[in-house]
Formats: C-alpha cells, sequence, structure tokens
C-alpha cells in the first residue's frame, strides 16, 4: 500500500472480511517474507514509507510475521537477493519495531479486537478497535502531508506524514463510542442508484457475501432511468466492489475502471449512493 501508493481503501476491505473467519486473530499479517521483493526494496529505500508500512503492520489484528533482517532494513527485489546474509551492524529499524511491539503487549486488543471502520480515503483510515479489554482509536495517514481525523466530537490534532496514531479511549468519549458500536443495528439499509443505459441491464459485484464475493452479482438494479438496487450491509464495513453491464443475450461485462469502495457508516442510518 505504501510503497505501491495503493488505496488504504483496499487494506479496510479486506479486514472487513473478517466476519467471515472462524478466528481472524490467527491469521498472520505480513508487509514482506522470502518470496516476495523485501519491503526496503519495494518502497525505493523511502524510509517514511518503509516505517509506515511496519508501524500499520503492528496495529493490524492477527499475528505479525517479520522476516529476518528486517530490523537491518535489508534490502531484496527478488526472492534470491531477499534471503541475502544478514547484516548484524546496521539495526536501524530495530527500535520501531521494539516500541510497535511493546505497544502490542500493552495493548492487546491490538492484537485480539474486533475491527470497524470510520473514516476512509485513498489515502487515510479510521478505525476502532475493541474488546473487554479496551477501546482503541486508530488512524493511518498515507499522504505526503499531516492530516486530522475526527471521532463524533473529538479530534486527533494533526497526524504526521506517513505516520500511525494509536489512542486508548477513555472517560466519557470511551462511553459515547461503545455506547453507538453496541447500539448500531445491524445490517444498514444500502440504496444504490445509477443512470439506467439503454437496453442494458446493470448488476453488483464485490468483496463480501453480501456482495456475492466478486463471483456471485447481486441484483440486477431495478428501474428505467433512476436504476435502484437495495442491500443489507453490515455498518463499519468496508465493501470493495464494481458494477456489471449486460446486453442480453451476452454475458455480463465488468465496467472498466479500478474497484469502487463503500464504507457503511456506523451511525444507524439508511444510506443513499449514487454509482
Amino acid at each position: 500500500i505504501f510503497c505501491a501508493e495503493q488505496s488504504l481503501e483496499g487494506l479496510g476491505a479486506v479486514l472487513s472480511l473478517d466476519d467471515e473467519y472462524r478466528d481472524p486473530t490467527k491469521l498472520v499479517v505480513f508487509v514482506d517474507n522470502h518470496d516476495m521483493s523485501r519491503l526496503v526494496s519495494a518502497c525505493e529505500h523511502d524510509s517514511a514509507k518503509i516505517r509506515a508500512a511496519l508501524k500499520t503492520l503492528l496495529v493490524l489484528r492477527g499475528i505479525p510475521a517479520l522476516m529476518y533482517g528486517t530490523e537491518a532494513a535489508l534490502a531484496g527485489e527478488n526472492e534470491i537477493l531477499a534471503r541475502r546474509d544478514m547484516d548484524f551492524e546496521n539495526q536501524s529499524l530495530a527500535p520501531l519495531l521494539r516500541d510497535g511491539l511493546a505497544q502490542r503487549q500493552r495493548l492487546p486488543t491490538l492484537a485480539f479486537g474486533k475491527t470497524l471502520f470510520w473514516e476512509m480515503s485513498p489515502k487515510t483510515l479510521s478505525m476502532l478497535r475493541w474488546d473487554s479489554q479496551g477501546l482503541l482509536w486508530v488512524s493511518i495517514n498515507a499522504d505526503a502531508s499531516p492530516r486530522t481525523f475526527n471521532l463524533l466530537n473529538r479530534s486527533s490534532g494533526p497526524i504526521a506524514a506517513f505516520d500511525v496514531n494509536v489512542e486508548a479511549l477513555q472517560g466519557e468519549h470511551r462511553y459515547n463510542v461503545e455506547t453507538l458500536i453496541l447500539s448500531q443495528p445491524r445490517p444498514t439499509h444500502v440504496v444504490f442508484h445509477l443512470k439506467a443505459r439503454e437496453s442494458q441491464i446493470a448488476w453488483l459485484a464485490g468483496s463480501a457475501a453480501e456482495l456475492g464475493s466478486w463471483n456471485h452479482p447481486v441484483g440486477p438494479f431495478k428501474g428505467k432511468d433512476d436504476a435502484r438496487l437495495e442491500l443489507d450491509l453490515q455498518g463499519g464495513h468496508i465493501y470493495a466492489y464494481k458494477l456489471l453491464w449486460q446486453a442480453p443475450p451476452r454475458e455480463p461485462e465488468w465496467e472498466p475502471r479500478e474497484n469502487r469502495y463503500l464504507l457503511v457508516p456506523i451511525e444507524p442510518a439508511a444510506t443513499r449512493l449514487d454509482v
């Protein structure tokens, strides 16, 4: 994400699939491994992006896997070069890893808590992590400029470029957020609207089971001009999706663009989406 400048929305869509696993806390998460280009090479030695990727890894649920030499900022553009000898003199990333792992021990909700999303954009992601041990507000900034995040009536203050912030919510603010989470009726009713095309039928497919898990399009949209598709989706989840257009008797064809993303609000309200 950081190295290839891909959208953080995609990360949110993947994490929103946790309900499809028996125990997502046992999933292994990583930024590189012995079959890939090392993180340092993938990020073209950009220290800010390398550090942001590692900070993000260490606030996600599951079991983080770190390849040997990550603490030494070893480079390697392919599988063979990625397995070079360890450099024991260079420990440039060791302090960051120690701090991130210590935070993970201090705040076990990072490893074991559930995840709901509050804000998203291609360069920013704000999530709530919670379990019986705590409620955390995690903000990820993949932008080259500082960004400010908001949660109900609270501001994070500027989060530095390519940085990650974790705040343990306390007192009245924690109570208000917990009340919102626990009172959220699921699912949330979402109405997709689009301008119909003459002699064509529109379908939708996406990342989660509610959207057919990419393999089974849902729909079709109904209506001659303002075509509609009504679905019940999970609040606080991010969905990756695309439209398909069909001119019978031909098979449906994917729209020629990158994935679209939808964050269903946690706050209980019907959602209209123009696509």
